[in-house]
């Protein structure tokens, strides 16, 4: 059942391996597709990194107590998993409930489970599970291969479901996908409810003879089902950093690695600069920033900081839609520059024993409002009048349409961008130069023209004007469509359009529907 629904998959040559011994990643991982887990822990694991397969997974069990690792925090995602770990981890996972006083000691090996593992085991044992070996043995630290998992697993879940209407179901039953609709349904038997399943299933005159399971909430008051067990809320289970840096002002947030310190700015007193998995945290800002390149602002805090010559960058890209950049030394130095627009957060991390604090510090970083921050979200321009739609992004572009409408843009913004529609009823009798030609015309009393071009927008002919008219660089669009020639007029002061203004604009053309 499990293989046919891509819960455990085979090997890139097309085998399965059934007497494959199975690792504790591997295992999680099973868990994790049949229970439909989106949610990940932000904790620290000390063992399991960004790049490996398998870090979504081992987080997500993590988050559920599904996993919970040695006394030193490890998880060990590549150790091969004994049958008696297999059967704690099972046992968490689908919440199966445990029989205290139960021990079964006509097992040969029954002495040999390990205390932690024994009223799982044994509870196993009783409900048949587990049915032990031909040699009267039940080889609680025999590794466990996956054939063995497969078994167990189907033993435990009778169901996995579909949609049903006006069945009755014996057995374990487990709802994994969205939008699962249960009407006039009775289950004999547990009903285990998945994290994404939890989201859109439907419940109507549902009874559940066992205990509801779920892994997120659901709305009960909108959904009629009977539950003559108990409602285990595994949701409420969840496993979260203990510490976490926040700083209001910058709204910045992330949790804090286990063993790990962090300073706020880049000086102060009475640190000790000896400390391994040091985290100094510096932010700053400064409008300048609204318009300096990625390259220019990481150029600057490597200077200012005195690291321009012993740091390479080891990565780049987005996190959260923000631009980063990674440095490192050759030693145990790393340090990481985000842009958040006007803000640039500096954090420098030293003494660093696994690189596996710098991941999860990243993986976990939050943005947040704070009394610092401009939040420069994304809009969309809608005007059924103008049949006119685009995005921009608010707070950097002010939008006057009022030539056609009576919406007057009064805001404080660092552009500005004018629109007007005119209709000229014998356009189409002209050709894309001859247009050109007169609309030259008027443009040259702007200022000076430096860069003329026609080009197609959404099949539509346009021609597009850079103009420099004193301190100021204005583009200015034209667009035909039918009868009526758009004009966009972006406007700025013309450093900061040549080093924003101009990829703003494009991005607003890019998006521009007629």
């Amino acid at each position: 059942m499990l293989v046919n629904i891509g819960i455990i998959n085979g090997y890139y040559d097309n085998t399965f391996r059934p007497n494959e011994y199975m690792t504790r990643a591997e295992l999680v991982t099973v868990i994790d597709n049949l229970l439909g887990i989106e949610s990940e822990t932000d904790k620290y694991v000390s063992d399991i990194a960004s790049r490996d397969w398998y870090y979504s997974n081992m987080r997500k069990a993590v988050y559920f107590g599904i996993i919970q690792g040695d006394e030193k925090g490890k998880v060990n995602p590549n150790s091969k998993v004994t049958r008696e770990e297999a059967v704690v981890i099972i046992a968490r996972a689908f919440k199966i409930e445990l029989d205290e006083a139960y021990f079964n000691s006509t097992y040969k090996d029954a002495n040999r489970i390990s205390e932690w593992a024994r009223k799982e085991y044994m509870s196993f044992i009783r409900k048949q599970y587990i049915k032990g070996y031909e040699d009267n043995t039940v080889k609680p630290k025999k590794n466990i291969t996956r054939a063995e998992i497969l078994i167990i697993l189907n033993r435990i879940i009778n169901n996995i479901s579909p949609s049903l209407y006006s069945a009755k179901i014996n057995g374990n039953t487990l709802i994994k996908d969205r939008n699962v609709i249960m009407n006039n349904v009775e289950i004999f038997g547990d009903l285990i409810v998945g994290e994404q399943a939890a989201k859109t299933v439907i419940f109507t005159n549902t009874i559940v003879n066992g205990k509801l399971i779920l892994y997120a909430p659901i709305d009960m008051q909108s959904n009629t089902i009977a539950v003559n067990g108990e409602i285990v809320k595994a949701y409420e289970n969840k496993s979260l950093s203990n510490s976490y840096y926040i700083n209001k002002e910058y709204g910045l947030t992330f949790p804090i690695p286990d063993g790990a310190t962090t300073y706020d700015g880049m000086s102060g007193d009475n640190r000790d600069y000896s400390k391994k998995d040091l985290i100094i945290v510096n932010s700053e800002k400064k409008d300048e920033f609204y318009y300096q390149s990625m390259e220019n602002v990481t150029k600057n805090v490597l200077k200012n900081i005195g690291y321009d010559s012993i740091f390479l960058k080891e990565s780049s890209g987005d996190i959260q839609k923000y631009p980063f950049e990674l440095y490192a030394d050759n030693v145990s130095s790393h340090l990481l520059i985000i842009k958040r627009d006007n803000v640039v957060y500096s954090i420098l991390f030293l003494n660093v024993v696994s690189n596996n604090v710098i991941d999860n510090v990243i993986t976990n970083l939050s943005f947040t409002s704070g009394t610092n921050i401009t939040n420069h979200n994304t809009v969309i321009y809608r005007n059924s009048k103008l049949a006119l739609k685009f995005n921009y992004k608010n707070g950097y572009v002010g939008v006057d349409d009022s030539y056609n409408t009576n919406n007057v843009y009064s805001g404080d913004s660092i552009f500005k961008l004018f629109i007007q529609v005119n209709m000229i009823t014998d356009i189409n009798d002209y050709s894309i130069e001859q247009v050109k030609a007169l609309l030259k015309t008027f443009v040259k009393n702007d200022g000076e023209i430096v860069n003329e071009e026609v080009m197609k927008i959404n099949n539509h002919n346009a021609i597009q004007f850079e103009i420099n008219s004193e301190n100021d660089k204005i583009i200015s669009l034209y667009v035909i469509i039918g009868n009526n020639l758009y004009n966009f007029i972006f406007k700025g002061e013309a450093r900061k359009v040549e080093l924003l203004g101009k990829d703003m604009f494009n991005t607003i053309v890019n998006s521009m529907e007629f």
